[in-house]
């Protein structure tokens, strides 16, 4: 029996996924990656997750089941004598149980912990669900049953259509190759024609009621602005669904040959990179447009911060939905304090903070493109930042990049999980105008910014090629910045602010790694990342624009010479913050095994505490130099702090209620310190310091 573990690897592993499914999606590390997946957006979204489970579950055990019935055929491997086929009940009602702990985690969260109170709509659905599953898994046994019996209308049918001398030629083909036909023919010569091997129809029956899920979930939760039906744990299992079924088929191919799987996964590779990608693009590109021919004007740092006024500057950190969901909520709650949007002179935004300032300005009617005078606007930035995007990133992985790896010959490079994301993002009128209406073009955001009416804005990316930021931004850069500005690499293109955001957002795996389509092999080809690998806090842009405004300024006007940095991050720590009074706790003794995963280890940790002391020099560098020039900077720092973020773009609605919580527990405090700012006194003890020295 030993000897059929390797062959049977693709259905254990499979069913160890499903099964281990919720076990790793709340194991203390990955939680606030793969926590959301078990909260639906709808309760509706159920009856796919239950019949997809149920699914995975008979796909891993009818795989497993003719293993075992041929693998001595086809595989030389030992007797068994065991008779799986006819699959018996018990054997379908047994092997149901490997979707119960995805079923039973699901409801359990949504239903206690997300939310309590949805219990009872959830398990309407799990039966739903099932019976959708059941009624497939009959039909596809029954239809194999009806084929089989000459007598029946099914088969009659199919022979008045011509497919009976099809299904024989077929047969009569793979006859002629022993190596293709071990284990899927019964091996009788004495036969008129040869026969499929019992359990193939039934594998049939149930591969079809999958593509039939495949179609209709793809066909139902094609429009992402309306997830009743979506879910993300949905599309995690449809892909597993999936890949059981490639995996499973082609190793029952391949494995005779005695080659590894991953060796023809390898071939395959290159077979796209070095004959089908030069033909058929299979690269992630996303598209630019020609610029209005007179776009509004770029506001210049001076214009921002050399003025007599009181400007604030601000910087939001990255972290996913609660980053975005986050940023809005502290900059629409400190729209109490009189003067505060109008004083915002500009955000450096990153990743979720990018998602979530564009909510925001575009809740602005100073902001961006005139409004229609005739439409109503009522958008809502911080229900719009808080709204679930993940089913969108997972419909597009399943329904656009899964085709594009088995079939790049019809796939558009253009549209992939980051492009449908970013649509599910245009929630506001003006960013889901199609082109060649300029409302959504990033050009056309400028609007506003020099007169000091709108806050210009940054949204910072990264290069994966070189490591440096790439920077979209509504303001003129200063010279050091420059080289890295979108509209210097590309001149005369533009883009849609979604896209820039969906491109300062690109969160590793869950958005690709993605060009422009005006590259080519004499610039290079650049491709986009999350801004958050170079500063996911935003500070380091925020801190060059503002040193170039003041240097700029020909002369700054007599009197207190004042300006506050707001920094917006989801952590418990801001880069601003003073560093821990004593050295951090280490971890656990480690084991030898340890080195295999501490650099990697290493690379996630530096990324939140080296860019916090980097940052925090920078900004004591940036106060201490102004200082000394009378002109006194300070920073307020605003972190959520309320444990682990959900780094992902889906919020429960316990999440969403700490969001209130902690904005509830800070808004006094925040709120009063913007106050003292702009009414020309201190906001915190070192601004109060600072301005008692000035004349």
């Amino acid at each position: 029996m030993s000897r059929y573990l390797w062959p049977l690897r693709v259905p254990i592993l499979s069913g160890l996924l499903l099964v281990g499914l919720p076990w790793l999606a709340f194991w203390p590390s990955m939680r606030p990656f793969l926590s959301g997946l078990f909260d639906p957006i709808d309760n509706r979204a159920l009856l796919l997750i239950t019949a997809l489970a149920l699914f995975n579950a008979w796909t891993t055990a009818i795989i497993a089941a003719l293993i075992l019935t041929y693998g001595s055929v086809r595989l030389d491997l030992p007797e068994l004598g065991v008779k799986l086929f006819p699959v018996k009940r018990a054997v379908w009602i047994g092997s149901s149980l490997l979707a119960l702990p995805v079923i039973i985690v699901t409801v359990w969260y949504a239903g206690r912990v997300s939310d309590p109170g949805r219990l009872g709509g959830l398990l309407v659905f799990v039966a739903a669900g099932a019976g959708v599953a059941l009624l497939l898994l009959v039909a596809g046994i029954w239809s194999e049953a009806r084929l089989r019996n000459r007598e029946s209308w099914l088969r009659k049918m199919v022979s008045a259509l011509g497919l009976d001398r099809w299904y024989a030629r077929l047969l009569g083909i793979l006859a002629r190759w022993p190596s293709l036909s071990a284990g899927f023919l019964l091996p009788n010569e004495a036969a008129e024609h040869p026969q499929l091997a019992p359990g193939h129809g039934v594998a049939l029956g149930l591969a079809s009621g999958s593509v039939f899920l495949y179609i209709a979930t793809g066909f139902l939760t094609r429009n992402v602005q309306r997830p009743q039906l979506a879910s993300a744990l949905a599309y995690v299992l449809l892909l597993l669904l999936i890949l059981t079924w490639l995996a499973g088929v082609v190793a029952f191919l391949v494995d005779r040959s005695r080659l590894p799987l991953v060796a023809f996964l390898l071939a395959w590779i290159l077979i796209v990179n070095i004959a089908v990608h030069p033909v058929f693009s299979t690269d992630h590109i996303y598209r630019t447009v020609a610029i209005s021919p007179n776009p509004p004007r770029l506001a210049t740092p001076v214009e921002l911060f050399g003025g007599s006024d009181r400007p604030i500057a601000v910087a939001a950190s990255g972290g996913g939905i609660q980053a975005a969901a986050w940023t809005a909520r502290v900059l629409t709650g400190l729209e109490s304090a009189t003067g505060f949007s109008a004083s915002v002179r500009l955000i450096s935004a990153v990743s979720g903070g990018s998602a979530g300032a564009m909510n925001v300005m575009a809740a602005s009617a100073n902001c961006g493109p005139p409004l229609d005078p005739a439409a109503r606007h009522d958008f809502d930035a911080n229900a719009a930042s808080r709204e679930s995007s993940l089913h969108a990133a997972g419909w597009g992985l399943v329904f656009k990049d899964l085709p594009r790896t088995i079939a790049p010959f019809f796939s558009s490079p253009v549209v992939d999980r980051g492009s449908v994301l970013e649509d599910a993002w245009k929630r506001e009128d003006r960013l889901k105008r199609p082109y060649p209406d300029e409302s959504p073009l990033l050009a056309s955001w400028r609007r506003n910014v020099p007169e000091q009416r709108c806050p210009g804005v940054i949204y910072n990316a990264m290069a994966a090629e070189t490591g440096e930021p790439v920077l979209f931004s509504t303001v003129a850069l200063p010279r050091g910045l420059q080289p890295f500005d979108f509209y210097e690499r590309y001149p005369g293109r533009d883009v849609p602010v979604s896209t820039a955001v969906r491109l300062s957002a690109g969160f590793p795996y869950v958005s690709p790694a993605t060009r422009a389509d005006a590259d080519d092999q004499k610039s290079g080809y650049t491709h986009l990342v999350d801004g958050g690998y170079f500063d996911n806090y935003g500070v380091s842009t925020l801190a060059a624009v503002i040193n170039a405004g003041l240097t700029q300024a020909q002369s700054l006007p007599g009197g207190r010479r004042h300006l506050l940095i707001l920094e917006i991050c989801d952590a418990s720590a801001c880069s601003g913050q003073e560093p821990p009074p004593t050295p951090s706790a280490g971890g656990p003794d480690r084991a030898w095994p340890y080195q295999l995963v501490a650099p990697l280890s290493a690379v996630v940790a530096v990324r939140a505490a080296a860019q916090r002391a980097s940052n925090r020099t920078s900004l004591r560098l940036l106060k201490d130099a102004w200082r000394a020039r009378k002109m006194c900077i300070e920073s307020v720092q605003v972190p959520f702090g309320e444990g682990p973020a959900p780094l992902s773009w889906h919020l429960t609605s316990r999440e969403k209620q700490a969001i209130d919580a902690a904005w509830s527990r800070l808004a006094a405090s925040t709120t009063e310190a913007v106050a003292k700012f702009l009414a020309g006194r201190a906001a915190t003890a070192e601004g109060e310091q600072c301005l008692t020295e000035q004349p």
